[in-house]
């Protein structure tokens, strides 16, 4: 009745309201979602009230659990058995048609039969049309291969979406269309062409709720009666047996058989028999005459009691019925006239002709073709349709009604009902434009946004931002799992969203790594929500790139941690004054720690007569002006008092707002016993605002932009009408203007999405970079509308890393001038004057002296020693600045460090190399030697494994280096964070090459250390060093 989940939830909330106060006997639960209804809430709303339950089988619980307050009927079906009787009953037969519907129940009585007809599948050919629409599914049936036979579970939905009565409407059609006998499961289908079959008989199972539920209001307990299983029992239609040819003998014993036709004296025996006893009886048929005269008197009066009983209720349902005698025309209305048709009356005669004039005319003509179809094929007339009240309103109507016909053939008079179904079809309609704001809003999002089973996890649909994103197309998602995607960079965080999904039913705002198609991992801010699409629990999850904010974020971190170790205090207040930040500065300068500090208000630091100062002199000026410098007077730990140089700001929040306060001392004792000597210079804190509210753009499809945000009008400082069509444009740098309309015509044309850089005036007449991503938007139905595009003010975090890279350049350069210079000084001094004494010792050993074979031994080991010497200072050399690097690449250098170190520290490095260009860009081959130096000797050091693999392969695109061994592993991001530069030196020298590095280890699993640079030449980074 209630097929939507709103309806079902309004319909509960009112029952529950209507019974709050007045608790009933027994509670009747009949189908699967009443039952479901009353285990929720039974103990808290029904407590202790008996439950009986029917018009379900016991399959259908699945996890639902029935206490002792619950007995009742199970429905019983057993097609195999109807499967057996239709065999006997056409012996040819070689076909099976199962017709079923997609809706739940019709779901669940398809697995039913699939059951029972498995053992038979070698014997007859099943096919089972479940997934069609009932246009469809009719037309198969029409074409049907003989020696078929037909068997109907339920159809009370299509796959086309369109919901039916099943009994009265799905029935019909099937069996009218069908070019075979139809079998059903429960005697409500029988009739209507079917035959019949082993049926579960509702009539059966009603008497028995009926039963039951006496017996509770007898004061019987419902766990005293035990639940017990529905009778089922053959019956057939004589009608369909005669149709299709199926003789009556082979029927299983016991068989009902309805709608039988009797023969003339099985019909008229009785007749025969009056008329001769029609002379003896025509006195008494005198008197009864009379006596029927009295009775049609008194029936008539009851009759319009009925008649009025009728008309209230009718009324009391928003309902009107109709009495149409076809002949006269004349039609007689009674009912809630008021509410249907604005008619002030509950009864209302005229002519027909005035009621069809009260249909919409868009539907007039069409509903009036379903009551001259009904009048014709003398079946019932069911139509919905709009009606036009008195007062213009429109008001939606579903009408029923039935024929009835003289015995010439002719249609005497229409009876009917018509029920007021406006508020449903609003609530129809407010549903479908829901849904297409949803499927426009899941499409155009710029999130990635993905539906997953809740059950299986399988994806069931992804918007166009996660296959932008991911790399992922929507075809190759489609029913596989994140973990068969490998999407998840760490697996536990998809079982950790799962357990608070179960639990919580929501997660918002949740930090997760997730893998690429292409193997990049890029982090996101992942939101989830349990959701449900036709019955079947699911996972709606809304991820925003976060992976360049991150990586700011970490940019921060690492600013931080060099505040942290200013000299100067440091500290920062929340808008209470308690302090909230506190760096090694601060201790050095006041003498407490920051576990000492941090929550305490900041006057702790003030003398008790220095507290009116710090309230008035100098947090006061902070909050008019929004900064302030002043001197003042504070205490240390050990109780001494000195003045400081204060510089105060207000503290700004990401959303602009005031959060706290910052503020920088630095002692100035020592220059005010110098009695006034030169002051320091001003110091003063400035913060540098947060990213800027990200900007948005709409075009339409004449490429013109049509709509900005408010971020973008504040940021240029100039009204809506002058940045709309093109004239945006006019801000943008001169140098940026030709590449940024390029860029955007060429993803419009092509209806792609496009990413791009460039500057834009600021209102204050700065130029600003800017991230533009560009998305193309579509219409519900599927024509293209325009471009949506969102910009983030990126001039900072460019200035940050042009300055970083400057900087460890130059570092790497002063290093790598150091090495090199060290090398040739022990090269060509050093080496140069140990190999004169060497020349010198073969000299002497030229001379003849008394024994000149023991002479000549001590020369020999003497010059060993000192080629040893040599050929260790010449490694040295060689590990400070490699020559043969310079002069014979990276692979002769990679080959020739790995047989080195093998033989100093007695161990296997197995080197391999594959398709290295000659051409190498000497800061790359500079980069990955070092990166590999760095590596293996970590690895040797540390791993305490004999056996290493260093890897060196090429692409057009880039170069790869990996250093793995078997070894003890370790903690690698324990590492990062801890005191040695080995894996910093690695990271910052492979950014400067625009590479990428990675490390995979584990407590016990060995570690490999990965590194990627793209072969890219690029003048900027000609010159590196250590």
């Amino acid at each position: 009745m209630f097929p939507d989940e709103a309806s079902q939830r309004q319909f509960r909330e009112w029952y529950i309201h209507k019974y709050r106060d007045r608790q009933p006997d027994v509670i009747i639960a009949v189908g699967l979602e009443p039952l479901r209804f009353m285990v929720a809430a039974h103990g808290k709303f029904f407590p202790g009230i008996p439950i009986i339950f029917c018009g379900l089988t016991e399959e259908m619980l699945d996890e639902l659990k029935l206490d002792s307050h619950f007995t009742g009927v199970w429905a019983v079906a057993q097609p195999e058995e109807t499967l057996k009787a239709a065999l006997v009953l056409q012996p040819g037969t070689k076909h099976v048609v199962v017709v079923g519907g997609v809706g739940a129940y019709d779901r669940h009585l398809e697995a039913i039969a699939r059951n029972s007809f498995r053992k038979h599948e070698s014997e007859l050919d099943f096919t089972y049309l479940t997934d069609l629409g009932m246009p469809a599914l009719i037309e198969r049936l029409k074409h049907l291969p003989d020696h078929t036979i037909v068997y109907h579970t339920s159809i009370m939905e299509d796959a086309e979406g369109t919901r039916f009565i099943d009994a009265k409407q799905s029935v019909p059609l099937v069996a009218g269309a069908a070019h075979a006998p139809v079998f059903v499961v429960d005697d409500v289908d029988l009739g209507n062409g079917t035959v019949g079959g082993y049926l579960v008989s509702f009539a059966a199972i009603g008497q028995t709720a009926a039963q039951m539920t006496v017996r509770v209001l007898n004061g019987e307990k419902p766990q005293d009666i035990p639940r017990v299983k529905a009778i089922t029992t053959y019956m057939f239609d004589w009608r369909a047996l005669k149709r299709w040819g199926l003789r009556e003998e082979n029927l299983p014993p016991g068989s009902i058989v309805l709608n039988r036709q009797f023969t003339i004296w099985e019909s008229y025996k009785w007749y025969f028999i009056g008329g001769i006893a029609l002379f003896a009886l025509e006195t008494f048929l005198i008197f009864a005459l009379l006596w029927q005269r009295a009775g049609r008197t008194k029936a008539e009066k009851e009759l319009a009691i009925t008649y009025d009983r009728l008309r209230q209720a009718v009324e009391a349902g928003k309902s009107v019925g109709w009495d149409w005698d076809v002949k006269t025309g004349r039609d007689r209305w009674f009912g809630d006239l008021p509410t249907m048709f604005g008619i002030q009356s509950d009864t209302y005669c005229g002519d027909v002709s005035e009621f069809r004039r009260r249909i919409y005319p868009e539907d007039r003509e069409l509903g009036w073709k379903v009551v001259a179809d009904a009048r014709q094929n003398r079946k019932p007339y069911v139509a919905e349709f709009r009606v036009v009240r008195t007062d213009g309103a429109v008001r939606w109507i579903t009408a029923r009604g039935q024929f009835s016909y003289a015995a010439n053939g002719d249609a005497e008079r229409m009876l009917g009902m018509a029920v007021d179904i406006t508020e449903r079809k609003q609530a129809e309609e407010a549903l479908k434009k829901s849904e297409e704001k949803f499927s426009k809003a899941f499409r155009e999002s710029p999130m990635a946004v993905t539906v997953t089973s809740a059950k299986d996890q399988r994806y069931i649909d992804v918007n166009e931002t996660f296959e932008r994103l991911t790399g992922w197309r929507r075809d190759e998602v489609i029913g596989r799992t994140p973990l068969d995607l490998d999407i998840c960079a760490e697996p536990d965080d998809r079982m950790q969203l799962l357990e608070e999904i179960q639990t919580k039913g929501t997660v918002r705002n949740v930090e997760y790594r997730f893998r690429c198609k292409d193997g990049e991992e890029r982090v996101g801010l992942r939101s989830a929500e349990g959701i449900e699409i036709e019955n079947e629990p699911c996972i709606l999850t809304v991820t925003a790139d976060i992976t360049e904010r991150k990586r700011a974020q970490d940019a921060m971190q690492r600013q931080a941690q060099l505040i942290g170790q200013v000299h100067d205090a440091l500290v920062t207040t929340d808008l209470k004054g308690s302090l909230t930040f506190w760096n090694q500065g601060a201790t050095r300068v006041f003498g407490y720690s920051a576990e000492e500090a941090l929550g305490k208000p900041l006057s702790f630091l003030y003398p008790e007569d220095q507290h009116s100062v710090l309230a008035q002199e100098i947090v006061a000026p902070v909050q008019e002006k929004g900064w302030h410098e002043t001197e003042a007077r504070v205490r240390s730990k050990s109780g001494r008092e000195f003045p400081v140089h204060l510089s105060l700001a207000l503290l700004k929040g990401a959303e602009g707002d005031t959060v706290g306060m910052i503020a920088s001392a630095i002692d100035i004792t020592e220059r005010e016993r110098a009695e006034n000597a030169i002051r320091e210079s001003e110091q003063r804190f400035r913060l540098v605002a947060n990213t800027a509210p990200v900007m948005l753009w709409m075009s339409g499809r004449d490429k013109l932009c049509n709509y900005f945000n408010q971020p973008w009008l504040k940021f240029t400082g100039r009204p809506l009408e002058a940045e709309l069509g093109n004239g945006w444009a006019e801000l943008v740098h001169h140098e940026d203007l030709s590449s940024c309309l390029d860029t955007y015509t060429q993803a419009f044309d092509l209806r792609q999405s496009f990413k791009m850089q460039y500057r834009l005036r600021r209102h204050d007449g700065n130029y600003r970079w800017l991230s533009d991503i560009g998305v193309p938007r579509f219409n519900s139905d599927g024509s293209f509308a325009g471009y949506i595009g969102s910009c983030l003010d990126i001039t900072d975090s460019k200035l940050a890393e042009e300055s970083l890279a400057s900087m460890g350049r130059r570092l790497i350069e002063a290093h790598e001038e150091e090495r090199t210079w060290i090398a040739r000084e022990l090269h060509d001094d050093v080496n140069q004057r140990i190999a004169l004494v060497a020349i010198g010792l073969e000299r002497w050993s030229q001379h003849l002296p008394e024994s000149a074979v023991d002479l000549h031994d001590y020369i020999q080991q003497a010059r060993q020693r000192l080629s040893d010497v040599s050929k260790d200072i010449q490694a040295l050399s060689h590990r400070l600045h490699s020559s043969k690097l310079e002069y014979l690449g990276i692979v002769a250098a990679a080959n020739s460090y790995c047989k080195e170190l093998s033989e100093q520290h007695k161990v296997r490095v197995e080197f391999s190399h594959l398709d290295i260009p000659r051409t190498l860009p000497m800061e790359i081959s500079l980069c990955l030697f070092r990166v590999l130096q760095e590596a293996l000797q970590n690895a040797v050091k540390h791993s305490g494994a004999q056996h290493f693999k260093v890897d060196l392969s090429g692409t057009p695109e880039e170069i790869r280096l990996s250093v793995s061994d078997a070894g003890v592993g370790f903690d690698w991001q324990a590492a990062m964070q801890g005191r040695g530069l080995g894996l910093i030196s690695m990271r910052e020298r492979l950014q400067l090459v625009k590479g990428d590095f990675s490390i995979k280890s584990d407590p016990g699993g060995g570690t490999t250390i990965s590194a990627r640079v793209p072969f890219v030449e690029d003048a900027q980074h000609r010159s590196i060093a250590v």
